[in-house]
């Protein structure tokens, strides 16, 4: 009986040893690198989110950004954004490159969840758009791969990706070292509220009694967002432009707004990437440059008139634009 028992102990402890010789070891994932822009920021720089810090944009800020340039393609089944305290009083719209994919997180809760089925593959950037949410303030972000693990993020000086050419979704649209506390100069916001203007940053101007009518937006980062139409009576001829303004010739309630950027082809709003003054420089397929100069007036405390500087042989990207606009999203 002993020889039995001893017997058995060896042949379990063989077959244990075989069966691990056969076990292969779990792969561990690198953390995936990562750049990190914001169009608004108060305080510290959006990067230190992943430091367990807390994101927060510019109190009064409407269409706040947050967007994420990955080192390596991820695929992502869902994204978690948790405020800081209270509830997110607007949805939250996520873009993904490449590509013209579009998420909603709900709003209305402690966390704004967007989940994707299938599984969104290969994105090489996201990007947040807050919406109405006035404040903006995150105090955990959460990226859960196909598995529905969380994706480990560490800050990166220049993902490898930005040296592959995506046009508007390569990473150098992210500066390698961005300032701490971002916006457009002081003399030009100092301009801007003397002539009663102020108002133009950061918030949502456009036609509200008009369908597919015009919506622009102006940040104070210097970035712009427009979708309009070439032609409001020809299907297909919505398209969305995004790039970078710069104020000239501010006086007596009226500035030029000189736009250099890119105009895509969109049935819907398409503001995904922050494409400040790289916007120009690169260009997705279905993309063509902007160059023009918008002439806005001020009309009344909540009402402005757009127009072209140029003339149409002058200009690229845009077509004429004579209208009034309404601002949107007033801070009550």
């Amino acid at each position: 009986m002993k020889f039995v028992a001893s017997l058995l102990i060896v042949v379990g402890f063989v077959s244990e040893a075989a069966h691990a010789q056969r076990v292969t070891p779990l792969r561990v994932e690198p953390p995936t690198k990562v750049l990190i822009e914001a169009t608004s920021q108060s305080g510290l720089n959006p990067v230190e989110i992943l430091k367990s810090a807390e994101f927060r944009a510019r109190p009064g800020t409407t269409f706040a950004k947050l967007a994420f340039a990955f080192d390596k393609p991820v695929r992502l089944s869902a994204v978690q954004i948790e405020a800081c305290s209270g509830s997110f009083s607007d949805g939250i719209d996520l873009f993904l490159h490449p590509g013209a994919r579009k998420a909603y997180a709900e709003g209305g809760d402690t966390k704004a969840v967007a989940r994707f089925q299938p599984v969104s593959t290969d994105v090489q950037s996201l990007a947040l758009n807050f919406r109405h949410n006035d404040p903006v303030c995150v105090k955990n972000f959460k990226l859960l791969d196909e598995k529905g693990a969380v994706i480990s993020l560490i800050e990166a000086s220049e993902p490898a990706s930005a040296k592959q050419g995506r046009g508007l979704d390569v990473a150098p649209n992210i500066p390698k070292n961005p300032k701490v506390d971002i916006g457009i100069s002081q003399d030009v916001r100092a301009k801007l509220e003397a002539n009663g203007l102020a108002i133009l940053l950061d918030r949502e101007l456009n036609q509200p009694d008009e369908s597919g009518g015009w919506t622009f937006r102006f940040r104070e980062d210097g970035s712009y967002f427009l979708f309009g139409h070439g032609n409001q009576s020809k299907e297909g001829s919505r398209f969305s432009s995004l790039g970078e303004y710069e104020i000239q010739n501010a006086r007596n309630g009226r500035a030029d707004l000189v736009l250099t950027g890119v105009r895509i082809a969109s049935a819907m709003p398409w503001g995904g990437w922050i494409c400040g003054k790289f916007c120009g420089d690169k260009k997705r397929e279905n993309a063509t440059r902007v160059r023009d100069v918008l002439v806005i007036e001020k009309i009344s405390e909540t009402a402005f008139k757009l127009r072209n500087r140029r003339k149409a042989a002058d200009r690229a990207g845009l077509p004429s634009i004579n209208l009034r606009v309404r601002s949107s999203t007033l801070v009550e």
